[in-house]
């Protein structure tokens, strides 16, 4: 039940972070998307620092996976502000959605997942937005 509650609790939060940060690309005079991506970044890495206790406990065989994720993150989220800077709020948000599709898609296909019946309402529901 949790995690489905933790999902309900991200999605209006994500919205409120594409709007925080469209107001916010409006009304500053200097703004500097690369600061803000730094800054966010920054934020996001406290609170993974806060949430493990400083208690950094890892194998070394998953380090290139944490690579390749920190890596697309900072590009995801640096992408992401430009998109809004630059371009409408809608259509980012929009395109961004259909993100979610292709980590379920893997999952079904090539990890043997087996999906339950809310994965496949929400994957329709993607589809139809």
């Amino acid at each position: 039940m949790l995690p489905y509650l933790l999902i309900l609790i991200s999605c209006p939060i994500s919205s409120i972070q594409g709007i925080c940060q469209k107001k916010y690309a409006v009304a500053a005079k200097n703004y500097n998307p690369n600061l803000f991506a730094a800054i966010l970044s920054s934020v996001a890495m406290l609170f993974f620092i806060l949430r493990s206790g400083f208690k950094f406990d890892f194998s070394a065989e998953i380090l290139p996976y944490s690579v390749v994720f920190a890596v697309t993150y900072a590009t995801a989220t640096s992408g992401t502000i430009y998109a809004v800077t630059y371009g409408a709020l809608s259509m980012t948000s929009l395109i961004i959605s259909y993100s979610v599709l292709v980590p379920a898609i893997f999952g079904i296909a090539f990890l043997n997942e087996r999906p339950h019946k809310t994965a496949y309402v929400g994957i329709i529901l993607v589809c139809i937005s």
